[in-house]
């Protein structure tokens, strides 16, 4: 008979835990989130921008889709760049009394690299940290919610390659 152990917030490798909130056992490394209302293996967070558990079964595409929104931020803002850097100069002229120059767009394009730039580098703001996050712990084999176990080792981490 398989021993089922109460759950703690401490590594507790090769032990099945009891589910305080399901009263289900459940295998080792699986959380209960409280969104979902269910069991998940290898739980890291519930994600609000995906509407699910990020976990065992899609933590890697979570890790892909933070890299591709950031990628996309970068891609965005540098090929807008050059005229951002035009739009931006000529509407410093403008407000401080000059006549400023033409840049053959109109005012409503000048408006849309204004905001699209704006846009990228806001999004930018919150991905890298979240990113940056997301792959410490994946070269750790940690989640978010085993990263706050204490200084306790990880009896997981197999190494940097490995994980």
């Amino acid at each position: 008979a398989l021993r089922i152990s109460p759950g703690r917030k401490e590594w507790q490798p090769g032990q099945a835990t009891m589910c305080k909130f399901c009263s289900r056992p459940r295998p080792e490394r699986a959380h209960h989130c409280a969104l979902c209302h269910v069991c998940i293996l290898r739980l890291d967070h519930h994600c609000p921008w995906i509407n699910n558990c990020v976990g065992f079964n899609n933590h890697k595409y979570f890790i892909q889709t933070c890299f591709y929104v950031l990628l996309a931020c970068v891609v965005a803002f540098v090929s807008a760049f050059p005229q951002l850097a035009l739009v931006t100069q000529r509407w410093r002229m403008i407000l401080h009394g000059g006549k400023g120059f033409s840049l053959g767009l109109a005012p409503t394009d000048e408006i849309a690299f204004i905001v699209f730039g704006a846009i990228a580098m806001f999004i930018a703001m919150f991905v890298t940290p979240l990113l940056a996050i997301q792959m410490r712990l994946a070269i750790g084999n940690r989640t978010t919610i085993e990263d706050n176990y204490g200084g306790s080792s990880n009896p997981f981490d197999q190494g940097v390659g490995a994980n």
